[in-house]
């Protein structure tokens, strides 16, 4: 509805000027419903859309989100794969086929020695020469052997005999090669070859952890393992010194004849 201002006379005011007077009167407004002719005719212009001014987003710094920040304590979700977490069955196919059959056990000497063995012709020679199947058994283990042996009956079975040799170690040496022996070496072979074995094939080998002094006979070697399964405890390791080679006694003898009798057979003489 609009509204017409319409003029009219003047009244007196107050100080003798006059002051028109304006009077208003309410008029009709028509208002018809467009056509569709006229809506064809009419462009719609889409509202304004407001842009960021670029210098205020060059110089405005972007906050990250909360979702942008990484979550490292987070466990993953997704299945384990076999680098992470393998499955039992893997465990047993990376597992040594021994541990299934076999014990495993640490070879320990009582101290630094010196310490008595005895051992075969053929060990020794295998032994100066470089060679393997060079292994020795504790004197005093076989002396215990021997006495335990008495115990049995005269016609008691072999497998009896070879229960008794159970806790036996069968000691391994072994040597590094070099080029020319020194005269301590060549001094103990001399030694081997002089002495007179009662049976012609055991020897006693006495064996010490202390370095023997220049010029005495002596020999440098290591505790060796041939079985995975088998350790040579970590205070025995490293460098050891065979000093003497000597003909057996008659306690000797008498604990050979069971070791001969009864070697493993990974083990020949």
């Amino acid at each position: 509805m609009a509204i017409e201002s319409v003029n009219v006379p003047a009244t007196p005011a107050q100080g003798g000027l006059d002051v028109p007077t304006t009077k208003t009167r309410k008029r009709a407004l028509t208002v018809t419903a467009p056509t569709p002719a006229d809506l064809k005719k009419t462009k719609v212009e889409p509202p304004p859309v407001a842009t960021p001014d670029i210098q205020d987003a060059l110089t405005t710094p972007i906050q990250p989100t909360e979702s942008s920040k990484p979550i490292l304590e987070d466990t993953p979700t997704s299945a384990p794969t076999k680098t992470t977490t393998p499955s039992a069955s893997n465990e047993d196919e990376e597992e040594p086929w021994w541990k299934s059959c076999r014990e495993e056990k640490t070879f320990r000497l009582p101290g630094q020695g010196p310490h008595t063995f005895l051992t075969g012709s053929e060990c020794l020679s295998c032994l100066f020469n470089y060679e393997g199947q060079n292994f020795m058994v504790l004197k005093s283990a076989m002396l215990e052997v021997a006495v335990n042996a008495k115990q049995l009956k005269e016609d008691h079975d072999e497998w009896e005999l070879g229960a008794l040799m159970e806790d036996i170690v069968f000691w391994e040496l072994l040597r590094e090669e070099v080029d020319e022996e020194p005269e301590e070496v060549n001094a103990l072979a001399a030694m081997f070859k002089e002495a007179d074995s009662g049976d012609k094939f055991t020897y006693e080998v006495t064996v010490q952890r202390e370095k023997p002094a220049e010029g005495l006979p002596a020999m440098e070697f290591k505790w060796t393992v041939e079985f995975p399964w088998l350790h040579i405890a970590e205070e025995d390791q490293g460098i050891w010194w065979m000093t003497a080679i000597s003909a057996p006694d008659k306690e000797s003898l008498e604990a050979a004849r069971i070791l001969w009798k009864c070697l493993p057979q990974f083990i020949s003489p």
